[in-house]
């Protein structure tokens, strides 16, 4: 048998094989990612992100911070524990994904029109298993990459280096004459290419030209991924989906930009390969990525709109099957229905999504509400649980309750406010702040939902109820909805025309408090502070002593001075 003929024949047989192992480990690789997606959809999760993360995954978002209306800035978001919510929802695939689901719960819409498609979106990938998978199967492909914010990146290409090409043009093409003359002068051209190697790896290895692009390398390489998703959307031929059909539609528009950005990062597979290797060696030896470079940098500035539309398209669809898989894992759901011109806040066992075991309630809120009630019986994590629900509502197009009916509104908060010794901000000082902004937002022509805690707790008796009255009297404007708790029973009379009066209580039997977490109309009518002390271990002359006094000021409206011990 011809020598040439086997050699031929091993080759073949090898590439089959090369072939056969590569079919055979993408099958594995596909069940294994649908096992996986079967495992966690509908699972609850409780992702902690580390600042790092977070600043990453917010950092295209921040930027809005002012600009848009209904943002929620930082005291609300950080009020609302919505980091700890976002990691509760997000089981994103990709980059463009994560960074759209925050932005999405970063900034309420104001339009019950903006989050129609959302919602249809979500409930297509409730509805449809297979198709779900195969896009999960899609996205799973262009991946996360945490070195960057994907948005952040292109919305600063402009801020891309500018290299020149001359000097690798020179060095790439003497070394491709220097192998053109081994056949001429065989001996001196072989000294020659190896010189040149030598020379062309080095001044790549340390030149700055390749330090300057090495930071652009995982964004091209994270947009040509979004391209092959593309291409794999127009072969699953999902154009009934109008985010698939845009993202096939831009991938055209974007040809030069895939062949540019192929030379300059190579295929990029996943977990690297044989041509991915082969493509080191030769942008090393001749310059390839970094001669290239300055044409996609400049077709990377003109597809900028493009590119902000896919990464948009793209998260969309990620963070609505992230959307779905957090539904699947409620006790129990519903979405929102908005009435621009309404003036009642009706939801219908309502609870708060970070409880494992909640315990709903229901209301319809005509007016302003006051909330009464001891420490622990309720009343933040109801308060917390409106104005999260009103978010969800607004974002996602999801409630933690049966149903949700109310006007689109601005969301501000006023809970978990502490002083600052860095600052040299006192608690009041920082409470007053908190306060401001929301009766500056409540002067404006968008309604306002606002949940205050405990209005101005940093002051004394006599000037916080004559101050908070005045405040949330401010707040019950028509249109608005303010949720407000407080321990001052003074209130729920001084406020009793505007303000609608609810409060949790607690029963105490057998030597034990019971907490029932059951909203009721009406003002407080317990105090079982002193109680509380005695069932917890307090020293029983002190608690004694305490009801005494306590009685005492109830009958005589003065406080007696003590003496000293």
């Amino acid at each position: 048998m011809h020598p040439y003929f086997i050699v031929t024949f091993a080759a073949v047989i090898f590439l089959l094989g090369v072939v056969w192992v590569i079919v055979r480990e993408n099958r594995r690789q596909k069940e294994r990612h649908l096992r996986e997606f079967g495992e966690q959809y509908g699972r609850i999760f409780d992702h902690m992100y580390s600042h790092e993360e977070l600043q990453r995954i917010s950092a295209s978002s921040r930027k809005m911070d002012g600009k848009k209306e209904g943002y929620l800035d930082d005291i609300t978001w950080n009020d609302l524990e919505m980091d700890v919510i976002f990691g509760r929802i997000n089981q994103t695939l990709t980059t463009a994904g994560e960074e759209y689901l925050y932005r999405l719960l970063r900034l309420p819409k104001m339009s019950s029109k903006e989050l129609e498609h959302l919602g249809e979106l979500t409930n297509f990938f409730q509805s449809h298993k297979k198709e779900r998978e195969k896009m999960q199967l899609a996205l799973v492909l262009v991946g996360k990459d945490n070195r960057c914010s994907l948005g952040d990146a292109v919305s600063s290409l402009e801020n891309a280096p500018v290299i020149g090409w001359i000097s690798h043009g020179l060095l790439a093409g003497a070394l491709l004459a220097a192998l053109l003359l081994l056949p001429v002068f065989p001996v001196a051209a072989v000294f020659l290419v190896f010189a040149l190697v030598g020379l062309n790896a080095f001044l790549y290895q340390t030149g700055s030209d390749r330090k300057q692009t090495e930071p652009y390398r995982s964004l091209f390489a994270s947009l040509r991924r979004i391209l092959d998703m593309g291409r794999e959307l127009e072969r699953l031929d999902w154009s009934s989906l109008e985010n698939c059909r845009r993202i096939v539609e831009i991938r055209k528009r974007l040809t030069g930009f895939e062949k540019k950005a192929f030379w300059f990062i190579g295929r990029q597979a996943e977990g690297g390969g044989f041509l991915d290797l082969i493509m080191d060696y030769l942008k090393m030896l001749f310059h390839i990525d970094l001669l290239v470079y300055p044409s996609l940098r400049r077709e990377s500035l003109r597809c900028q709109a493009e590119f902000q539309e896919l990464l948009d398209q793209i998260g969309e669809l990620d963070a609505a099957i992230s959307i779905a898989s957090f539904r699947k894992g409620l006790p129990w759901y519903g979405e929102p229905e908005f009435s621009a011109d309404s003036q009642v806040l009706k939801v219908t066992d309502l609870y708060h999504p970070l409880v494992m075991q909640p315990v709903a309630n229901t209301i319809t809120a005509g007016k302003a509400v006051l909330l009464t009630g001891s420490n622990a019986s309720g009343k933040s994590t109801f308060l917390k649980a409106v104005a999260v629900n009103a978010v969800l509502a607004q974002t996602i197009f999801t409630c933690t309750a049966r149903s949700y009916h109310a006007a689109c509104c601005r969301i501000l908060t006023s809970i978990a406010l502490r002083d600052s010794i860095r600052d040299g901000e006192s608690y009041f000082m920082a409470e007053i702040r908190s306060l401001k902004r929301i009766l500056d937002a409540c002067q404006g022509p968008v309604p306002v939902l606002c949940v205050i805690d405990e209005v101005l707790r940093g002051t004394n008796t006599v000037e916080r109820i004559a101050a908070s009255s005045r405040i949330l009297g401010v707040l019950a404007k028509v249109g608005n909805h303010c949720f407000a708790a407080t321990h001052d029973l003074e209130l729920t009379v001084i406020l009793g025309d505007i303000y609608e009066n609810y409060h949790f209580e607690e029963t105490v039997e057998d030597s034990d408090v019971h907490f029932h977490y059951q909203l009721k109309q009406g003002p407080c009518s317990t105090r079982n502070a002193l109680t509380l002390l005695e069932l917890t271990g307090y020293d029983e002359n002190t608690v004694r002593s305490a009801k005494e006094a306590a009685k005492e000021f109830q009958n005589t409206g003065i406080w007696k001075k003590m003496k000293g011990v």
